[in-house]
């Protein structure tokens, strides 16, 4: 009789470790995921905090700008965008070597391409998404500018 109690003895305290192993493995998970999701918030705020301090060549006007955390595709990563369309009165190539000359050079394309109207690979792939209407393009020359990174996710849910 004393053997079956301590069997059962066993069993309970087998029960209670692996209960609190396994509460503890997720505690550690749900705090080490908010822990990076806020890192990735930082980075967030970073690239845009540095996007937004540039200086835009003269001559050009801001009509719409987007910001965007997450995965955008397939993989395991965690891409960070901030972009803004702009109008301009210069010429592509100037604005091209303007944007080429800063220390953090930033991606650019001009939207009086009509191949290019969608974008490939970053978030708000048309100018509906920006909240440009088409006929914007009968009266302005028109970019978009926009910088991007592409980091590990480590526990960020939202990048997996």
């Amino acid at each position: 009789m004393k053997k079956h109690y301590i069997t059962i003895f066993t069993a309970i305290t087998g029960i209670a470790i692996s209960i609190f192993a396994l509460t503890d493995d997720t505690f550690h998970l749900m705090w080490n995921s908010y822990f990076d999701s806020l890192k990735n918030d930082w980075k967030q705020n970073g690239l845009v905090t540095n996007f937004r301090s540039i200086k835009h060549p003269h001559g050009t006007i801001m009509v719409a700008e987007r910001e965007a955390m997450g995965l955008f595709g397939n993989g395991n990563h965690c891409d960070f965008f901030v972009g803004q369309i702009r109008t301009y009165t210069g010429t592509n190539k100037d604005l091209k070597l303007a944007y080429s000359a800063l220390a953090d050079p930033l991606q650019i394309r001009f939207i009086d391409d009509p191949e290019m109207k969608i974008f490939e690979g970053i978030p708000f792939g048309n100018l509906a998404d920006w909240g440009i209407d088409i006929t914007f393009l009968e009266t302005h020359k028109i970019y978009v500018v926009w910088d991007f990174m592409n980091l590990p996710p480590n526990g960020d849910i939202r990048c997996h």
